[in-house]
């Protein structure tokens, strides 16, 4: 990642695009010294995105194990209705409700 302060990317900015694109160069813009923005391709953009959004899936289907693991510490030698019960009877609700509502 090359600085440029964010005049220069003004003044050269057609010039750091093409690097951007064809060269898959990334530009940090500075304002006052500290970094403001960034300047990458596309594709360099969509790769970042990708990449974040399978730690994000990885993070949150770790945090789901622990929260499994942790609920079933808590509960030793209880049973859990399935996901298939569990939707049974909400349909069964459902229904009931249903019927009350139609008399």
């Amino acid at each position: 990642m090359s600085p440029i302060t964010a005049t220069a990317a003004r003044v050269r900015f057609g010039e750091l695009l093409r690097d951007a694109t064809e060269n898959d160069k990334t530009f940090v813009v500075e304002k006052n010294g500290r970094p403001a923005a960034v300047l990458m391709s596309i594709a360099c953009y969509e790769a970042l995105c990708k990449a974040d959004r399978g730690a994000r899936r990885g993070r949150a289907i770790e945090a789901a194990r622990r929260f499994r693991e942790e609920i079933e510490r808590q509960n030793v030698g209880k049973t859990f209705p399935t996901p298939e019960e569990i939707l049974d009877a909400a349909r069964d609700e459902r229904n009931e409700q249903i019927d009350t509502l139609l008399r």
